[in-house]
């Protein structure tokens, strides 16, 4: 059953005072976008307003950005927000098991519902390394064993996350990567998420969408997967 238009619209409306997700760059949002849409447009639609881009891995831009939306939540009497900061591992280990400690101070106080997640693979673009999904968006006529031996050589087995921890995806994928240099062009992250099914998208990318989802209050046209 479809929801009214009005209650979408509030919905719309309302879910940036709710919550904020702050992002690294637009890519990081865009490609967060794709994978959200692939699983419920409803809530890609919803998240939208909420996305605020800081330039980079600023956790602690994030945590004076969200101070000040608790501030701005409070001088109006509404309820506390909640916020989600979501950066990329790259090569630095110490964000393995910790905050900075900038990013700890500023949301020790009155920011203490901002949460920070930091993705077990190198970069978010290294969740679109699925091989089939980057096959069908190469495929022009049939297979392509010669595709097929460079994916074969560059990405790692399914399941070794280790070496998806340490995988340059954006490098993978660039416009002057090993498979844009084949291909004549890059793959989009867009094209590459539409040639992927529910299942293909990885559990990490979920449990941030659940959380996105449970944040925003966005709860029915979800797929089942989506759901834990």
């Amino acid at each position: 059953m479809f929801r009214p238009h009005a209650a979408q619209k509030r919905d719309l409306a309302e879910a940036p005072l709710r919550f904020a997700l702050y992002v690294e760059g637009p890519r990081d949002r865009d490609v967060l976008r794709h994978f959200a849409q692939k699983l419920s447009p409803e809530l890609a639609k919803t998240m939208d307003p909420c996305v605020r881009i800081l330039g980079g891995k600023q956790p602690e831009r994030a945590a004076k950005m969200f101070a000040r939306l608790v501030e701005e939540a409070s001088e109006k009497n509404r309820d506390k927000p909640r916020g989600l900061c979501i950066l990329d591992r790259d090569d630095d280990e110490s964000w393995n098991a910790k905050k900075s400690d900038d990013a700890q101070d500023a949301t020790s106080n009155d920011a203490a519902n901002l949460e920070f997640v930091v993705w077990n693979r190198r970069q978010i673009e290294s969740y679109l390394l699925v091989p089939h999904a980057l096959r069908r968006c190469a495929s022009k006529s049939g297979a392509d064993t010669q595709f097929d031996r460079i994916l074969a050589s560059m990405l790692p087995d399914s399941g070794d996350e280790a070496a998806f921890a340490s995988l340059n995806a954006k490098r993978l994928l660039s416009a002057r990567g090993p498979i844009a240099d084949y291909l004549g062009r890059p793959l989009r992250a867009r094209e590459i998420v539409r040639n992927m099914s529910s299942v293909d998208i990885h559990d990490d990318v979920k449990a941030v969408l659940t959380r996105v989802r449970d944040y925003v209050g966005t709860r029915r046209n979800l797929v089942s997967t989506l759901v834990g």
